[in-house]
């Protein structure tokens, strides 16, 4: 029954009370109307209702209370009096719209007060006629004159719309017009832009303003790949390069759920096909980032330093923004939105959602939850890159995780307008831990915090003057990481401090149970100490939490208390609630530095307008001192969310985790019970650790799992001009899927893949492949030890492969990649070949990734239709450059066929014929085997007619050392059916 009247009060708060006077217009308005104010339902008797009326009575009592109404008045409220602080005028407008809410709330004890209106009316005409009006001279702040006095203006318009009068919205209006006459700008501000002028549209009725503001939505549906708006890997960014989801996003999606609510069934609804993306948003960009009602901070940018919007309050706001949503979302969307709104609204024990919304929104939320139909989401399990903003996120049920980098794509820290004034190192890798103490993060965390001692930060200890070396832009593009299975993850940065020579390679690999963090490279020459904050955690209470290092109490005189601990094995801070503990292992050992502090601060040290009132919190600390001016130094921890100090220690003693390498060029991490690895590769020269090598930059997780290998790839440089080769020491039986760009080219002795990375921006790819079963014995697997490259081309691809461009000669046309291909052979029964369609050019193709001194090279293929001096069946030896190489291939003397098996050697781009056979043929359409090898000064070339290699031609030259390899035609074509190189000793 509750629900039906909860509903039936909001749909009569959509009705016009004389209906057969309302027009379309008045339809809307309406609409609008009860958006803000609840409608008829916001009279019922439910406690909550209750609750949140007498609550909008309070503030509009207090703003009436404080308001200037003399009338040689010089301001509003006395607090709002500047004339060149454009915020003052929005503030002002706001302060209006809380009286106007009241008086406008059905069932508010300020309901039609006559007084009140009276003092809302003089209120607006000396806003009119002082501060804001179609010639007022603009200052300060575009965003308020254009965007947050007319949203609040409008707002106001269409709360007192019957009282005000024709003449008095009509001169509002113009103000409007003025201002913000069009939909223009991106991302957040385009949308509050499309608000401001379809509401206008409503108040004076102008259906061209309601058309443009619906069809202005369509840019902001589109993903871009550049600057504002969302990223197709759920990443968004303001403000060219910073990351805002839980900022100017939250504005956008809110304001996008309230434009689709006032035009949704009119006229001026949105059609735009592109609309399902914003339900993927909430899915891929929103989702991942709350945890428990609250939205992670690391992707709010400057508004974390806000003191009335602290992250639950966020939440919050995300919250009620799905919730409208799902009022209008398709019959597919809908209970997704609505399962992850119950979430939400059920986990968050901090920030009560009935408390904290708006009227209309607690009555929705009423009806949601009384929905036995809805089942709330279930806690969510992921892992996730946002490439495109340098955040990482990992959920498990019991914590939340996440790493706020930059680099050359992304900035480190906005600190504009006054805010954000000590984010300096809040990019730099600062990592948040999320658990049962939903307060750890609001409560006045960002008044409080020490900006030195941020967790997951290497920083230098220099003091910094506010905002410094806020839009810094590293010089470094390594940072991102892969996802496995959307379970899994590794991350890493490449950091390059501002303004000090701090550098050093810090990665993170994500589990189940264990985050692991390892610092390599790091160094400096500046001469002041550099430090790595492992832990700087915000104690409830009093701050007596107890913290062990090695099973013996630290910190017991708390707080103010300080010690350094030398080769720490493992430390254990105790929560002050279930699921709020926290172990920490050290794997190689640590001296430790471990604090408990007494911090006191205020709003406004880091935000020029925050309240002054000193504020005092418990912090516990545990840093690692690398030293003044340190050369390579390393750090390696591992935090155990939720683990006892009984729990920890017993980790401690039997870890899941190996650290396998942690050096500048590689760091790689095991766990034993997943059977996972993850590796990051910081050179362009790749590297090998834990079973994988990497031809480059990447960054490498695997995973075995029963008789399935699963391997993801990513390039977290975003920079790839060419595929990634990955290969695993171990074969496999056979592939199961693949992601598109991924091409398996080998699966034994070892297991190698080509990963198209090229312009992934960051993407992970994935392959899962199905493990061999183990040998009867060792001999039973023949020896590949020495294979170098192997290539059949079995699945119709040729990733391995990099044609040359080969630019024209004379009346030789050029050859490029256009030119080859793979494609059945029918000289080869069918099978794939790699060939070329170039008949009358010279044509090159390299093998990716091999450069060799010692080895042989075997091609297995048939030559299509000779002409008179064509090459084919010919293999490139050292190749050095287009100039320098050797070359071993028939040249036939006419189209017959005829002609001789040769050595030849290209030096400075001039031909020589080292050696050559006795006159011979090669059949057009007929199988070769034909084998080059280049073993020290030694050329030879043997040829395999069908009964056995024959050596055709011999030769010493040492004009080339060593180079790469690959397949030569020239007037003639061949196509390659296998290619195997193998090594050879000097």
């Amino acid at each position: 029954m509750l629900v039906c009247l909860l509903w039936s009060g909001l749909a009569e708060g959509w009705s016009v009370p004389n209906a057969a006077a309302a027009d379309r217009f008045d339809v809307l308005r309406e609409r609008w109307k009860t958006l803000l104010t609840g409608g008829a339902a916001a009279a019922g008797s439910d406690a909550d209702i209750t609750v949140k009326r007498a609550a909008i009575d309070a503030l509009a009592q207090s703003r009436w209370d404080t308001l200037q109404t003399s009338p040689t008045r010089a301001c509003l409220w006395t607090d709002l009096c500047s004339t060149t602080i454009s915020s003052h005028i929005t503030d002002s407008y706001g302060r209006l719209k809380d009286m106007a809410i009241a008086y406008a709330t059905p069932g508010s004890t300020l309901a039609g007060d006559p007084a009140l209106l009276a003092d809302l009316l003089s209120a607006l005409d000396w806003m009119h006629a002082q501060r804001y009006n179609a010639s007022a001279t603009p200052y300060n702040n575009w965003w308020d004159w254009q965007i947050g006095a007319p949203l609040r203006l409008n707002d106001l318009m269409v709360l007192l719309y019957d009282e005000l009068g024709t003449t008095r919205i009509a001169s509002y209006a113009a103000a409007i017009e003025a201002r913000s006459p069009i939909v223009e700008m991106t991302g957040a501000n385009r949308v509050w832009k499309i608000t401001v002028v379809g509401l206008r549209g409503v108040i004076v009725k102008d259906a061209a303003k309601l058309a443009a503001a619906s069809n202005g939505l369509s840019d902001v549906l589109s993903y871009v790949t550049s600057g504002d708006g969302f990223y197709a890997d759920g990443s968004f960014i303001q403000h060219y390069r910073y990351p805002y989801t839980g900022g100017y996003g939250l504005s956008l999606i809110s304001d996008i759920a309230g434009v689709l609510y006032l035009l949704d069934g009119s006229d001026w609804r949105v059609i735009d096909p592109r609309l399902g993306h914003v339900y993927r948003w909430v899915r891929e960009a929103f989702e991942p980032i709350l945890y428990k009602g609250a939205l992670m901070d690391m992707t709010r940018g400057r508004e974390m330093s806000r003191a009335p919007y602290q992250d639950h309050y966020a939440g919050n706001r995300a919250t009620q923004a799905i919730l409208r949503l799902s009022q209008t979302a398709p019959d597919a969307e809908r209970p997704a939105l609505q399962r992850l709104v119950k979430a939400m609204i059920a986990e968050d024990t901090y920030y009560p959602f009935f408390e904290k919304s708006t009227m209309y929104n607690i009555v929705l939320g009423k009806q949601l939850m009384a929905d036995p139909t809805v089942v709330p989401r279930e806690p969510l399990v992921m892992n996730r890159v946002f490439a495109g903003m340098d955040r990482v996120v990992h959920l498990r049920e019991g914590f939340g995780f996440g790493i706020s980098m930059s680099s050359a794509r992304v900035f480190n820290f906005e600190a504009i307008n006054g805010e954000n004034l000590k984010g300096w190192f809040t990019g730099d890798g600062m990592t948040y831990l999320y658990n049962d103490d939903l307060s750890h993060y609001s409560d006045d965390y960002w008044a409080t915090v020490d900006p030195y001692r941020l967790p997951g930060t290497t920083i230098d200890t220099n003091p910094r003057l506010n905002s410094s070396g806020y839009e810094y832009l590293s010089p470094s593009h390594w940072v991102g990481g892969v996802i496995l299975d959307e379970a899994y993850g590794a991350a890493g940065m490449e950091l390059d401090a501002w303004g000090n020579t701090l550098s050093g390679r810090k990665s993170w690999f994500l589990f189940d149970e264990e985050l692991v963090a390892l610092g390599a490279g790091i160094a400096s020459t500046d001469n002041r100490p550099i430090v790595t904050n492992v832990e700087h955690r915000k104690l409830a209470g009093p701050g007596t939490s107890p913290f062990t290092v090695d099973g013996a109490a630290a910190l017991t005189t708390a707080p103010g208390a300080a010690e350094t601990v030398t080769g720490a094995q493992w430390a254990h801070l105790a929560g002050d609630m279930p699921g709020s503990d926290i172990g920490y292992y050290f794997p190689d050992g640590a001296d430790l530095e471990v604090q408990r502090t007494l911090r006191e601060g205020s709003w406004r040290q880091i935000n020029a307008t925050g309240p002054e009132t000193p504020i005092s919190r418990v912090y516990q600390s545990i840093r690692i001192n690398h030293g003044p001016s340190p050369v390579d130094a390393t750090y390696s921890y591992v935090l155990l969310p939720g683990l006892s100090s009984a729990e920890a220690e017993a980790y401690a003693a039997n870890p899941s985790t190996t650290i396998l390498v942690n050096t500048p060029a590689v760091q790689a991490v095991r766990q034993e019970t997943l059977q996972a690895t993850g590796a990051n590769f910081w050179t362009t020269a790749g590297g090998t650790a834990g079973g994988i090598t990497s031809s480059g930059q990447a960054s490498v997780m695997t995973r075995v799992s029963g008789d399935e290998l699963r391997i993801a790839v990513a390039d977290p440089t975003q920079q790839a001009q060419d595929y990634l080769v990955i290969e695993l020491e171990q074969p496999a039986q056979s592939v199961i899927s693949t992601s598109s760009g991924v091409y398996v080219t080998r699966l034994s002795p070892t297991v190698q893949l080509h990963v198209d990375v090229q312009g992934a921006r960051g993407e992970s790819f994935e392959a899962a492949l199905r493990l061999a079963p183990p040998p009867a014995s060792p001999d039973s697997l023949p020896d590949r030890s020495d294979w170098l490259f192997h290539d059949d081309f079995a699945y119709g691809t040729a990733p391995g492969w990099e044609p040359m461009s080969v630019a024209a000669s004379g009346t030789v046309p050029a050859c490029g990649a256009a030119h080859w291909s793979v494609a059945r052979a029918e000289a080869l029964g069918g099978a794939f070949a790699y060939t070329t369609n170039q008949p009358a050019g010279e044509c090159r193709s390299l093998i990716r990734g091999v450069s060799a001194a010692n080895y042989s090279i075997e091609l297995t293929g048939a030559a299509t239709p000779w002409s008179a001096g064509g090459s084919a069946l010919s293999l490139i030896g050292r190749y050095v450059d287009a100039q320098n190489y050797y070359r071993f291939g028939f040249t036939a003397t006419d189209a017959a066929g005829n002609g001789n098996w040769r050595i030849l050697k290209r030096q400075g781009g001039v031909w020589t014929v080292l050696a050559t056979s006795s006159a011979t043929s090669a059949a057009a359409g007929s199988s070769y085997r034909v084998k080059a090898e280049l073993q020290g000064s030694q050329l030879r070339l043997y040829v395999d007619s069908g009964s056995g290699y024959a050596l055709q031609a011999s030769v010493t030259d040492a004009s080339f050392a060593s180079g790469r390899s690959g397949l030569l035609t020239y007037k003639g074509g061949t196509q390659a059916q296998e290619v195997l190189l193998r090594k050879l000793t000097p």
